[in-house]
């Protein structure tokens, strides 16, 4: 499960195929989803993070996730 921690600071930034979730202003984990992402949000203590080709993905922690659409 994603630390609670990383979804009350909010922060994702996107560098291609990884998203950067920070807990603070310098520290952060990173999940390669392994394809171009558009954008992510926070969602109920998932990360749910859009891909370019449209896949929809929720992420429940760093390498396990649920495909939405």
């Amino acid at each position: 499960m994603i630390n609670p921690i990383y979804e009350s600071f909010g922060a994702v930034r996107i560098e291609g195929s990884y998203v950067k979730i920070y807990k603070d202003p310098y520290n952060y984990q990173t999940i390669n989803a392994g394809a171009p992402v558009s954008h992510a949000l926070w969602n109920s203590g998932f990360l749910t993070v859009y891909l370019m080709s449209g896949e929809i993905r929720r992420y429940k922690d760093y390498y396990y996730y649920d495909i939405v659409r």
